[in-house]
C-alpha cells in the first residue's frame, strides 16, 4: 500500500507538535494538534484494513495493564502511544462482533505501536542534537549545486553568504536544518514497518540511500527559499517542516512500497506463563527495569559537612559581600549575591574569600567551591589545586554568562575543559518570540539538581558543551543562540539576522570526575538579589548545593547497564525456541518494567534528594495570587504591567526577609511569617479565611496592600473578621505622617476605618493602620498602586527624592511588623 508513507510522514510529524523542541508544546486536542494524528490514523485504518488474522482476543486484554502502568507513570506524550494502544484493543474487541470497524482496530494500534516505538528515541535525539550543531561538511557538499543551479552565494569556512539587495546572508550549516528531527522519526517507522511487513534488506539499503539525498536537496532547495523570504522560520516551524517532506513521502510512494498488506498476517502474541515462561518473564522484568535504572539511577552519594567556599578574588561583577539594606541603591546593590549568600547561611556554612589565592590548604577546610562570574584569570597551580580539590570528593558550580561578557566564560573554560565542558561565547533566545527562556524541568528522571525546582525562567544564558555521559541537567528547548558581537556595548548583536542556531542547547550540565562532582550553569543573572526569590531560583540554589555536597559512593550506572545485557540475553536464549514465548513474554514484561522502572528511580532521586532543614530561623514574606492580582517576572518580563510589584517584592529583602511567590495561600504558615496580600480582587474561601485568622492568633503578621483604583476589591471580605476595613473613597495627595514625623507621601489613596493608624495624613485620616489579634498583627494600607513598580521604578535605578519617600515609606511598614527600632535607617 503506497499510502504508507504518508501514514508514516503525519505519524512523524505528531512530535513537531507533541514536544517543545521547537514550537511550545500544544498538548489540548485542537487544530493544528488534530491534523497530524487523525490524518495518520485514518490513513493507517485504510492500509491495515485488510490484514489477515488481526482479531483481538479477551486475551490481549492482559496488555492493557503494562499500557496502563505506562501512562500513569510516564508523562505525555511519551505515554500517547500507549493510550492509543489501549484504545486500539478496546475497538478490537467490540471489532470482534461489529466487523466493519476491523480496520479502525488495525489503524490504532499499529499507530499507537509506531508513536510508543518513537517515544523511545525521543531522549536519545535530546542528547545528541543539545551537543551537536554546525556540521561544516554538509555546506561543502551543497556549495557547488548552488552554485551549479544558479544561485549567486559566497563560500568560506564552510558557511555559504547569499547576497540579498545589499545585505548578506550567512547561512552555517546546522543538524537542525537539514530536518534531522522529523527524518529521524520517518528513518525509525519505515524501518520498524520494514520489518514487521516486508523484510526486504535491500528495500531497506535503497531507503537509507534515498533519505540521504532528499536531506541534501532538501535543506539546498530550502536555500534558495531563504534567500527570497529571507526568515530561518522555513527551517524549524512545523508546518514548514512537515510540508517540506511531502515530495519525499510521494516519492517513496511511487519507488520503494512496503509489502502487500492483504496478505500479511499480523499477530499481537499473549504472554506464557509456563515455568520455563516465568523465568523468562523475571529475566525480561530485571533486564529493563535494569535498564531505566542505567539511565534513572542517580548517585546519593555520602553527605558531606555543608561548608561552602564563594570564591570573589577572581570577580568583580556581581559581588558577594556588599549589604543588601536600607541604604544604598542602584545597580551594584542588586546585580550582586549578598542575598544568595545570606540564603545559603540559613542551611550550611558559607564564606567568601576575597584575597587568597585557591590554594590546597585553603580548599581543604572546604566541602563546595563556587567560581562565579570571573573577571581575571586563576594561576595555573590554582587550576591544579581545584582539580584536586574535585577529584578528593569536593563540589565544584562553575557559574558563566552570556556572550562572553567581562571575559568570565574565557576565565572559566581553563577550568572547565579540564572536565570535559565549555562554555561558549552565545546568548540563548526563545526561538519562537525572541524574548527570554523558559524553562521546566523534565517529569521523568529529573536531574537531583532540578527535583523541586518549578518551572524557571532564564536571565540569557548561554549554552554549554559537555561529555555525552554527562548529567544532562538543563537541556534547554526551542531556543536559538546568537554570538557576541564586540561591536556592541554588552556584547548583544542588535542586528537582526537569520544566521542563529536553533533548537536543543545544554543550559546547564554536571559531571562526576573522581570522587567529587562539577556543576556547570550558565545564567549568573539568575542569582542576583533581584532575581535571587523569583521562583525556580532559590529552590536551584539548595537543590545544586545539595547535590555537590555529596562524594561519589554508589556508582551503579555501568552495572545496571550489564544486568540489562545479561538478563536480556538469557531471556532470549531459553525463550528463543518458542516465538510465542520470546515476543509475548518480552513485549509484556519489558513494558511493566520501565514503566515500573521509570517511577522507582524517579521517587528514589526525590527521597534520596530532600529539602534540608535550616540550621536557623529566617523571616519570610509569603506573597499568594490566588486573590491578589499581582505579577512578577516568573515566566516573562513584566515591565510595562501595571500590577508588576517587583521592586517591591525585592525591597522586603532589604529587610531581612526572605519572599516567596505562591499560586495559591501557603500550605503551611508559620507562625513568624509575613503574608502579604495586594490587591485582592477574589472572594475569599472560608476554609482560607479561618486558616488566616488562626496564623494570625498564633503569631503571624498579615499585610494587606490596597487601593481606590482596585475596583474589584475583595479586601474588606478579610479585613472585617479583624474589625477595620477600607474606605476606597479618594482623598486628596498628601504627605504621610507617623507621630508627627514625616514618613512619606500617599497619591490618591483610600482610607482605613478602625485600628490604631501608622500613617496619617494631615488632616488625620489613616492611609495605613494596625490591628493586633492573639499573638500576631494585621496592616491594612490603602495607597498599593505607590508600591507598583509605575511608582517604584525599577530595581537597578538609582532613586530620586520622590521614590526615596516610597522607599521609606515600605521600609517603616516592614519595620513595624518586625518591631524593629532603626530610625536611623530611615531618615
Amino acid at each position: 500500500m503506497r499510502l504508507i508513507w504518508f501514514f508514516i510522514l503525519f505519524t512523524s510529524s505528531c512530535w513537531l507538535y507533541f514536544t517543545s523542541t521547537f514550537s511550545p508544546q500544544i498538548t489540548e486536542f485542537k487544530i493544528p494538534f488534530l491534523y497530524p494524528f487523525f490524518f495518520s490514523l485514518l490513513i493507517a485504518s485504510i492500509c491495515f484494513r485488510k490484514i489477515d488474522d488481526f482479531c483481538i482476543s479477551h486475551k490481549s486484554i492482559i496488555y492493557i495493564i503494562p499500557l496502563i502502568l505506562i501512562r500513569l507513570f510516564i508523562p505525555f506524550p511519551y505515554s500517547f502511544g500507549a493510550i492509543v494502544i489501549i484504545c486500539g484493543i478496546i475497538v478490537g474487541l467490540i471489532s470482534n462482533r461489529v466487523k466493519f470497524l476491523n480496520c479502525l482496530t488495525n489503524g490504532i494500534i499499529l499507530t499507537g505501536i509506531i508513536l510508543l516505538i518513537q517515544s523511545i528515541q525521543t531522549p536519545l535525539f535530546y542528547v545528541i542534537s543539545s551537543r551537536v550543531h554546525e556540521i561544516k561538511i554538509i555546506n561543502d557538499i551543497v556549495y557547488p549545486f548552488i552554485k551549479f543551479l544558479g544561485l549567486k552565494t559566497g563560500y568560506s569556512e564552510s558557511i555559504l553568504y547569499i547576497p540579498n539587495f545589499g545585505d548578506i546572508i550567512p547561512v552555517p550549516s546546522t543538524l537542525e536544518k537539514t530536518g534531522f528531527f522529523l527524518m529521524l522519526y520517518i528513518y525509525s517507522s519505515a524501518i520498524v514497518l520494514f520489518l514487521i511487513f516486508d523484510r526486504n534488506y535491500i528495500k531497506i539499503l535503497l531507503f537509507t540511500c534515498y533519505s540521504i539525498i532528499y536531506t541534501l536537496f532538501r535543506y539546498i532547495f530550502l536555500i534558495f527559499i531563504l534567500a527570497q523570504v529571507k526568515s530561518a522560520r522555513i527551517f524549524w516551524e512545523s508546518f514548514y517542516q512537515t510540508l517540506s517532506f511531502v515530495p519525499f513521502v510521494i516519492i517513496l510512494s511511487l519507488i520503494l512500497p512496503i509489502g502487500e498488506f492483504n496478505s500479511i498476517k499480523f499477530k499481537i502474541p499473549c504472554p506464557v506463563f509456563t515455568k520455563k515462561g516465568i523465568l523468562c518473564s523475571c529475566l525480561f522484568f530485571i533486564s529493563f527495569f535494569s535498564l531505566a535504572g542505567f539511565f534513572g539511577f542517580h548517585d546519593p552519594g555520602l553527605m558531606k559537612n555543608g561548608r561552602i567556599l564563594v570564591d570573589d578574588k577572581h570577580s568583580d561583577w556581581e559581588w558577594s559581600t556588599d549589604k543588601f539594606d536600607t541604604k544604598v541603591f542602584g545597580s551594584q546593590s542588586t546585580y550582586n549575591y549578598y542575598c544568595m549568600i545570606d540564603y545559603l547561611n540559613n542551611f550550611y556554612k558559607v564564606s567568601v574569600n576575597q584575597e587568597k589565592d585557591l590554594s590546597e590548604d585553603l580548599l581543604n577546610d572546604y566541602d563546595c567551591l563556587i567560581l562565579k562570574t570571573p573577571t581575571s584569570d586563576y594561576k595555573k597551580d590554582e587550576i591544579e589545586n581545584i582539580i584536586k580539590f574535585v577529584e578528593n570528593g569536593g563540589g565544584l558550580w562553575l557559574i558563566g554568562d552570556h556572550t562572553n561578557i567581562f571575559g568570565m566564560n574565557y576565565y572559566l573554560n581553563f577550568i572547565a575543559k579540564k572536565f570535559g565542558l565549555f562554555f561558549h561565547y552565545d546568548s540563548t533566545y526563545d526561538l519562537t518570540t525572541g524574548k527570554l527562556t523558559y524553562y521546566k524541568k523534565p517529569k521523568v528522571f529529573p536531574h537531583p539538581s532540578l527535583i523541586h525546582m518549578p518551572p524557571f525562567l532564564f536571565a540569557t544564558s548561554c549554552s554549554i558543551d559537555s561529555p555525552f555521559f554527562s548529567e544532562n541537567i538543563m537541556i534547554g528547548y526551542s531556543l536559538r543562540t546568537r554570538l557576541l558581537s564586540y561591536s556592541e556595548r554588552g556584547f548583544f548583536e542588535q542586528k537582526t539576522s537569520q544566521d542563529y542556531e536553533f533548537g536543543l542547547f545544554l543550559q546547564s550540565d554536571g559531571i562526576k570526575y573522581g570522587k567529587g562532582r562539577v556543576m556547570a550553569f550558565s545564567d549568573s543573572t539568575c542569582f542576583s538579589n533581584f532575581y535571587m526569590f523569583i521562583p525556580g531560583k532559590p529552590e536551584l540554589v539548595i537543590d545544586t548545593i545539595e547535590w555537590l555536597n555529596r562524594t561519589n559512593y554508589w556508582s551503579l550506572n555501568n552495572y545496571f547497564f550489564i544486568i540489562f545485557i545479561f538478563c536480556l540475553f538469557f531471556g532470549v536464549f531459553i525463550s528463543f525456541n518458542n516465538r510465542d514465548m520470546l515476543w509475548g513474554n518480552l513485549y509484556f514484561f519489558g513494558l511493566c518494567a520501565v514503566a515500573a522502572g521509570i517511577f522507582f528511580f524517579t521517587w528514589f532521586t526525590q527521597i534520596t534528594y530532600p529539602l534540608p532543614e535550616p540550621k536557623k530561623s529566617y523571616n519570610k514574606a509569603l506573597f499568594e495570587t490566588q486573590y491578589s492580582n499581582i505579577c512578577l517576572p516568573v515566566k516573562e518580563l513584566v515591565d510595562n504591567k501595571p500590577e508588576n510589584y517587583h521592586t517591591f517584592y525585592v525591597w522586603t529583602q532589604r529587610m531581612g526577609y526572605v519572599p516567596s511567590l505562591h499560586e495559591s495561600l501557603p500550605e503551611y504558615l508559620e507562625n513568624n511569617d509575613l503574608l502579604i496580600i495586594i490587591n485582592p480582587i477574589k472572594s475569599f474561601f472560608k476554609k482560607d479565611i479561618e486558616k488566616i485568622i488562626s496564623f494570625i492568633n498564633n503569631g503571624g503578621s498579615l499585610l494587606i496592600l490596597d487601593d481606590p483604583e482596585n475596583i474589584n476589591s475583595t479586601s474588606n471580605e478579610l479585613l472585617k473578621f479583624f474589625k477595620i476595613k477600607i474606605d476606597f473613597n479618594k482623598i486628596p495627595n498628601s504627605i504621610l505622617f507617623h507621630d508627627n514625623n514625616i514618613i512619606g507621601i500617599s497619591e490618591n489613596s483610600g482610607t482605613v476605618i478602625g485600628g490604631k493608624p501608622l500613617l496619617k495624613t494631615k488632616d488625620n485620616k489613616a492611609v495605613c493602620s494596625i490591628v493586633k489579634k492573639g499573638k500576631g498583627k494585621v496592616i491594612a494600607m490603602a495607597n498599593s498602586i505607590m508600591f507598583s513598580n509605575s511608582k517604584m521604578g525599577g530595581t537597578q535605578i538609582a532613586p530620586d527624592k520622590i521614590r526615596q519617600q516610597i522607599y521609606k515609606t515600605e521600609f517603616f511598614i516592614l519595620e513595624k511588623i518586625l518591631n524593629k527600632q532603626k530610625s536611623s535607617d530611615h531618615k
